[in-house]
């Protein structure tokens, strides 16, 4: 697929092109990856959604999630300032999801949770996680805003 959109834009650059065929050949086909946010199942072949106009699915979303995640937290080791956002990934949502059963909450609550119900009880952060909204077939992310008690998507 590559080769074939590099083939069309010969002579217009392409570099983002070649740079994407780079790190694919770097990687060994149809082996566990070791990326951040991926599952321990999750092997090169599941990078074939990203080509064409293939559905994303969660893990690759989580996957992206993750290097955000590694992006904002190694910036604020750098800087040495926090951020006004805490980013989660599809745990977050997989959570609600299951929030609809009246059990769930019978059960002793994911760690994570805990942890993020501190941060918005101290209101130190807003809250960024992806959703699946089924209806439009397509990921959102949501925004929880604890000093003005809000959740958002999209512009606001």
């Amino acid at each position: 697929w590559i080769e074939d959109q590099q083939a069309k834009v010969q002579g217009m650059g392409g570099t983002h092109l070649n740079e994407a065929l780079c790190h694919l050949g770097m990687l060994p086909w149809h082996e566990p990856t070791r990326i951040p946010g991926a599952a321990s199942s999750v092997t090169t072949q599941d990078f074939l959604l990203l080509l064409g106009q293939n559905k994303v699915s969660t893990v690759t979303i989580d996957m992206m999630v993750g290097w955000v995640i590694q992006e904002m937290e190694s910036k604020e080791r750098t800087l040495g300032e926090s951020s006004h956002y805490k980013v989660r990934g599809m745990e977050v949502w997989n959570v609600l999801r299951k929030a609809k059963d009246d059990t769930y909450f019978t059960y002793k609550l994911p760690r994570f949770l805990k942890e993020l119900e501190g941060l918005l009880e101290r209101k130190e952060r807003k809250l960024l996680f992806p959703a699946f909204v089924e209806e439009l077939n397509h990921f959102i992310v949501i925004e929880v805003d604890p000093v003005w008690r809000t959740l958002s998507y999209g512009e606001h």
